[in-house]
């Protein structure tokens, strides 16, 4: 299973290196890694071309894509239209996966050949050290309908979901009129 992993990023000098260490070291190297950055007026595009090298010794193509600001959303969509493969990871620049990611998703996907979605628990992590558990998998119901479910609560969140990428093209991807929740809308 080959994965396209798209990181819209902007403005994120100060916290690049999370993502960047997070997708390093993934036990699992059979991806592609797309940062397309939003415009960004720091020198996040400088600290990406420098880190170019470490992907380019692991054998994991890069992309790095220059876009005008328009939002999230339209990154994750220049990010999504450049990629080469038919699942698509997201990661957003200052969030961090565990290194085995990939390798637990692929290995989902592979159990079950008509998943089209992988959604994963998550971990968010507050300024002050506390750790609070999103565990997706109590919300989600396999036998309701999921447009109800998503109506009561949100339990896609970007960084936590894998899917194939004729589902986001079917879509017509990322809604770019939104100022958030473009994933939500997704």
């Amino acid at each position: 299973m080959l994965v396209s992993v798209i990181i819209p990023t902007y403005n994120r000098k100060k916290l690049l290196d999370i993502s960047i260490n997070s997708v390093l070291n993934q036990k699992y190297q059979n991806f592609e890694i797309i940062y397309s950055d939003d415009g960004s007026t720091d020198k996040t595009v400088e600290i990406l071309r420098e880190h170019e090298k470490y992907f380019v010794q692991k054998k994991i193509g890069i992309k790095i894509l220059i876009n005008s600001h328009k939002g999230p959303g339209a990154a994750r969509n220049k990010g999504i239209a450049s990629s080469r493969f038919n699942w698509i990871s997201f990661i957003d620049s200052d969030d961090q996966w565990t290194e085995n990611k990939l390798e637990r998703v692929s290995g989902s996907i592979e159990q079950s050949k008509n998943c089209n979605c992988v959604v994963h628990n998550e971990i968010f992590k507050k300024k002050n050290g506390k750790e609070i558990q999103f565990n997706y998998k109590k919300l989600y119901k396999p036998h309701k309908s999921i447009f109800k479910q998503l109506f009561l609560k949100n339990f896609l969140s970007t960084s936590s979901v894998t899917l194939k990428k004729k589902l986001i093209i079917g879509a017509n991807f990322f809604d770019e009129e939104l100022e958030n929740a473009q994933d939500y809308d997704l």
